[in-house]
C-alpha cells in the first residue's frame, strides 16, 4: 500500500463513511461446482451495485475513489480526500485465457474486489476462496417444476427461438447503454424489480465474464452521465 505523508483526515471521513454506509445488496447468485463433484451456490453485489451503494456516503465525506489500470495487468485503486490525503493499493488481475473478453472478464472483477477491500464493502457471501481452489461457478438458474401429465393429447408446442450470443462490442454502440437505462426507467415506474442481469439473459445467452464487463460499463455510464 502507498499512501500520502499524512492521513488523519482521510481516516476520519472513511470511518464517517463506514459508519453510514448501507452495505450493497447482494443481488447476483452463483452456482459453484467442486471439484469432488458437488455443487453450491452464494449471492455477490455486482460492481454497479457497489458503487451505487458508496456514490452517496462518499461524496458526503469528500471522499473519492478512482481505478487505473496499468501494465503488466495490474490494478491501481486511490482513496482520495478532498484535504489531498490519499491511500492506494495494487492488485494484480487474474488473466487466463487470452482475447479482449477474457480480459475485461478479469479488469471488472480485479476492479470490484479492489474498490470494495479499500472501502470496506462487504459484497459477497465470503465463499469466493472456494473459487480460488479449482472450483468451477456458473450463473444460478431456476429449475422448472415438472410439468403435470395432460389427460388430453396436446397440440405440439412451437419451439421456443435460441437466444443469441452476446457480443461485447455491443458495449460500443452509442444506444446500447441508454436502452438498458430506458428499461430500467420503464421497471421502476411499473413498480417492477430490473437488474442488468435480467435484461440481458431475457435477450442473450451471455457468461457470467461478460456479463460483468456490462454491469461495470454500465455503471460508469450512469456515473458519468449522473443517472441515480
Amino acid at each position: 500500500m502507498e499512501r500520502s505523508e499524512q492521513i488523519d483526515q482521510l481516516a476520519t471521513a472513511l470511518s464517517k463513511f463506514q459508519g453510514s454506509l448501507e452495505q450493497p445488496k447482494l443481488n447476483s447468485t452463483v452456482k459453484v461446482k467442486t471439484r469432488t463433484g458437488g455443487e453450491y451456490s452464494f449471492k455477490y453485489a455486482d460492481l454497479s451495485e457497489c458503487k451505487a451503494a458508496a456514490k452517496k456516503p462518499l461524496a458526503e465525506n469528500g471522499l473519492a475513489v478512482t481505478q487505473l489500470i496499468e501494465e503488466d495487468y495490474y490494478i491501481q485503486t486511490v482513496l482520495m480526500h478532498s484535504s489531498g490525503q490519499w491511500i492506494s493499493s495494487r492488485v494484480k488481475m487474474p488473466i487466463t485465457e487470452e482475447g479482449a473478453q477474457a480480459v475485461g472478464s478479469a479488469i471488472t472483477y480485479a476492479k470490484r474486489y479492489a474498490f470494495c477491500a479499500i472501502l470496506g464493502i462487504v459484497a459477497d457471501d465470503d465463499e469466493d476462496g472456494n473459487l480460488s481452489q479449482g472450483n468451477t461457478a456458473q450463473k444460478q438458474t431456476q429449475q422448472k417444476a415438472p410439468a403435470k401429465q395432460a389427460t388430453k393429447q396436446q397440440p405440439p408446442k412451437q419451439q421456443a427461438p435460441t437466444k443469441r450470443m452476446f457480443d461485447l462490442k455491443l458495449c460500443e454502440r452509442d444506444d446500447f447503454f441508454p436502452k438498458i437505462h430506458e428499461y430500467e426507467e420503464k421497471a421502476r415506474k411499473e413498480g417492477k424489480p430490473f437488474s442488468v442481469r435480467s435484461f440481458l439473459e431475457s435477450v442473450y445467452q451471455i457468461d457470467e465474464s461478460a456479463l460483468h464487463h456490462v454491469e461495470d460499463r454500465y455503471s460508469e455510464y450512469k456515473i458519468n452521465n449522473n443517472i441515480r
